[in-house]
């Protein structure tokens, strides 16, 4: 019984994975190269440590990376601001191998007030339905699908 257990549970995640592959890549150049359709249009040119899962039955996708600050500030001028909740409301479903490393403000359960958008800014082209959320700071950023967004 015990046995049979073990061997679904693995069998779920195996399937999981490979409904859901990770994909990582040093720079966007690389992820143009390599990539078969799944990383979003209109990134900055000199975005790197990209991280972009998509799911195969679904067709969406979740990708992370970082960009240089005025080329972020370039980018956020061709999208339209998106409020909290509703990035917090189409950001929050996606799969456990898309989580990593994703803003608090964006995953599980939230307790505390939202940090400043001055901090962590929301993002939406609605051409494409994608969304992100930038962290200045950092310059990191997040994207994911989100054809209900704004």
């Amino acid at each position: 019984m015990g046995a049979t257990a073990v061997l679904m549970v693995v069998c779920g995640i195996a399937v999981t994975n490979s409904e859901t592959p990770v994909t990582e890549y040093s720079s966007l150049a690389e992820a143009r190269a390599l990539d078969k359709g799944w990383i979003p249009s209109g990134l900055p040119a000199s975005a790197t440590k990209l991280r972009e899962v998509h799911d195969i039955d679904s067709n969406e996708s979740w990708i992370a990376f970082t960009a240089p600050l005025p080329e972020l500030r370039a980018m956020t001028r061709q999208l339209t601001p998106l409020s909290y909740e509703d990035a917090r409301r189409t950001a929050i479903n996606r799969p456990w191998n898309a989580r990593r490393g994703w803003p608090p403000e964006l995953s599980g359960p939230f307790w505390h007030k939202p940090r400043s958008t001055e901090l962590l800014s929301y993002h939406v082209n609605k051409a494409a339905r994608y969304c992100l959320a930038i962290e200045w700071r950092t310059g990191r950023a997040w994207g994911w699908d989100c054809p209900r967004a704004g």
